[in-house]
């Protein structure tokens, strides 16, 4: 990742991805997917995304947030919020990845490091009142 420009505030004008392209990915029924993420250097902020279906409709995990090289920072998208999206099919996903943004001006270059990538479904809650 190389920064080549910047706005008055000192950020980035520039974002990128990082995208893979899982053949038939369904991810119907599970809760959550994550991603650990952090950078070599500098900072940064981050999302991650999925585009799904046909229309390859965007869905990701919301406003960016801040990533640097202190340690790894988790980005998750809410599947249930996602699917509820017009156009969302999660039985079709197209490509999963992370988006950079915001890349603070430092004139040098950083490294994104993806630690895991998990996908999650809720355990669902046993009634402990059994007699």
């Amino acid at each position: 990742m190389i920064n080549i420009g910047n706005d008055a505030n000192g950020s980035s004008k520039e974002s990128f991805e990082l995208a893979i392209n899982p053949e038939k990915l369904n991810i119907t029924g599970l809760d959550t997917i994550s991603a650990k993420v952090k950078l070599s250097s500098g900072a940064a902020k981050a999302r991650l995304f999925i585009k799904t279906g046909a229309d390859w409709k965007w869905s990701d995990s919301g406003d960016p947030v801040p990533v640097d090289s202190k340690g790894y920072t988790t980005l998750s998208i809410s599947l249930p919020t996602a699917a509820a999206g017009v156009g969302v099919d999660l039985a079709a996903v197209k490509i999963i990845g992370i988006k950079i943004e915001d890349v603070s001006y430092d004139g040098g270059t950083a490294k994104l490091y993806l630690k895991e990538v998990s996908l999650e479904k809720a355990v669902p809650e046993v009634d402990q009142d059994v007699e």
